[in-house]
């Protein structure tokens, strides 16, 4: 059964406690919540996320979250379809262009499928974005292991996402994203307060999207 863990900072309590309450209306408590204390930095994001991953692993699958989501009513599902694929998935998907074509290039259009799929992301290399992923219990054995993302230096693992992208990339490891995202995203401030403030929504999101009816 999916774990659930959420890395947080001391300045985000409002949206935390919504992306908590959000959890709690489709029957999911948090099995583990990390709140950053100091100054917001991109390698401290990462080793909060590691904070977090690390108490919630007891090998099972994790659900890693950042404290800015929305959870969609359908996710319990969604947990249960992830668990039989077993592959990484980015659930809360930040731009079309990480979907494969054509389903990227429609979403482009705004001609939306109906139909929920989960697809591998091609390229990985241009992927960002750790709102809401699933992990398998081996993906996060095999993290906790890299003892080297627990430097406190930015260099050369860099804030969550990249250690993510980076760490897959180097192990050979497929990544798959959802479709739609089973996420929505809040858009706080970020805690690194860098000038330029993105306004991050999924490329495609359905608050009531059912899983894909059959696995991959």
């Amino acid at each position: 059964m999916t774990r659930v863990a959420i890395f947080s900072h001391v300045s985000r309590e409002r949206t935390r406690k919504q992306t908590i309450a959000s959890l709690d209306a489709v029957g999911i408590t948090p099995d583990v919540i990390t709140i950053q204390q100091e100054a917001g930095a991109q390698w401290r994001n990462r080793l909060n996320a590691l904070h977090a991953l690390s108490q919630a692993a007891d090998g099972s699958p994790v659900l890693l979250l950042e404290d800015d989501v929305i959870a969609a009513s359908t996710v319990p599902q969604w947990l249960s379809f992830l668990e039989g694929v077993n592959i990484t998935t980015d659930l809360c998907v930040t731009g079309a262009h990480h979907y494969p074509n054509p389903l990227g290039r429609q979403i482009m259009e705004q001609k939306y499928p109906s139909e929920s799929r989960v697809l591998p992301m091609t390229d990985l290399k241009k992927w960002w974005g750790s709102q809401a992923v699933w992990l398998p219990a081996h993906i996060v054995a095999g993290i906790l292991a890299e003892e080297s993302l627990f430097t406190p230096t930015h260099s050369p693992w860099g804030p969550w996402d990249h250690t993510l992208r980076k760490w897959h990339r180097d192990h050979n490891q497929p990544f798959n994203v959802a479709y739609p995202s089973v996420f929505d995203h809040l858009n706080p401030r970020s805690v690194v307060n860098r000038s330029n403030q993105r306004r991050i929504k999924p490329a495609r999101y359905l608050p009531d999207a059912q899983p894909p009816a059959e696995r991959n």
